[in-house]
């Protein structure tokens, strides 16, 4: 279980950096940070998880951001 943990914070930790490295506009990248953490958080927890054709509306529209950004 720990060296899940361990895993999970260095993708966390590599997913934090890219992000902030791709995207030039610094709260753009904490948004859309933000925005992924509230998926897999609902998700981990079974907290109302978004359906399938909600999680692909909000996935795309993240890409789009992120294209813009």
């Amino acid at each position: 279980m720990m060296r899940c943990c361990n895993l999970g914070v260095i993708f966390y930790a590599e997913f934090k950096e890219k992000a902030s490295e791709e995207i030039s506009d610094p709260a753009l990248s904490q948004l859309i940070r933000l925005a992924c953490d509230g998926i897999w958080f609902s998700e981990m927890f079974q907290l109302e998880p978004l359906k399938r054709e909600e999680k692909n509306l909000l996935l795309h529209r993240i890409l789009h951001l992120l294209e813009e950004g």
